[in-house]
C-alpha cells in the first residue's frame, strides 16, 4: 500500500543497508535510510526521524526482522517506537520480538500506537534493544524494516 490514511504529514520510511552483526543490547536508533513516500518532507534520512511540521494525533507503526538471534525464556528483545528518544512511560511504545518456529535464528516484531505531535519540536524514530545475543543482524527492506507515520486526528 502507498498511499498515506489521511492529508497530512506521513511517512513510509524503511532500512536498505545492511547493518551486519551488531550489539543491539543497548537500546539503539535505527537510522532508516530510504523511503516509499514522504508528503511534507519531515523525514530525515540522516537521523532516521519523522518531525511533523502539523500538530495532531499521528498513528505509528514499526516492524522488524532480525536474523542471528535466539529467543529465551525471558527475552526483553523489541522494536520501539519513541518519541523525541525517550523511554519514558507515555513516550515509547514496545513490540517484543518472537521467534520465527521454521527459523531458529530469526524473529519478527510489530509495534504501534498513536502519538500526540507538536507540530514544531516532537519527533518519532524507531529503536531496538536486543536483551540476549551480541550479534545479530537487522534485516533490510520496504516490508521488512520500517516504519509508517501518518497523521490521523
Amino acid at each position: 500500500y502507498d498511499k498515506p490514511l489521511m492529508d497530512g504529514p506521513s511517512v513510509w520510511g524503511y532500512l536498505t543497508t545492511t547493518l551486519g552483526a551488531q550489539n543491539y543490547t543497548t537500546a539503539t536508533e535505527i537510522v532508516l535510510d530510504a523511503e516509499i513516500y514522504d508528503t511534507n518532507s519531515n523525514f530525515s534520512l540522516v537521523t532516521g526521524r519523522f518531525t511533523p511540521t502539523l500538530a495532531g494525533i499521528y498513528l505509528a507503526i514499526a516492524q522488524g526482522n532480525l536474523s542471528g538471534w535466539t529467543q529465551a525464556a525471558d527475552d526483553n528483545t523489541a522494536i520501539e517506537i519513541r518519541k523525541n528518544g525517550s523511554a519514558a512511560t507515555g513516550s515509547v511504545v514496545y513490540g517484543r520480538f518472537h521467534q520465527d518456529a521454521a527459523l531458529t535464528t530469526a524473529g519478527e516484531a510489530v509495534a504501534f500506537s498513536i502519538f500526540s505531535m507538536n507540530g514544531s519540536t516532537d519527533y518519532l524514530s524507531m529503536w531496538i534493544q536486543v536483551s540476549t545475543d551480541t550479534s545479530v543482524t537487522l534485516s533490510v527492506g520496504s516490508g521488512i524494516t520500517h516504519l509508517l507515520v501518518s497523521r490521523i486526528g
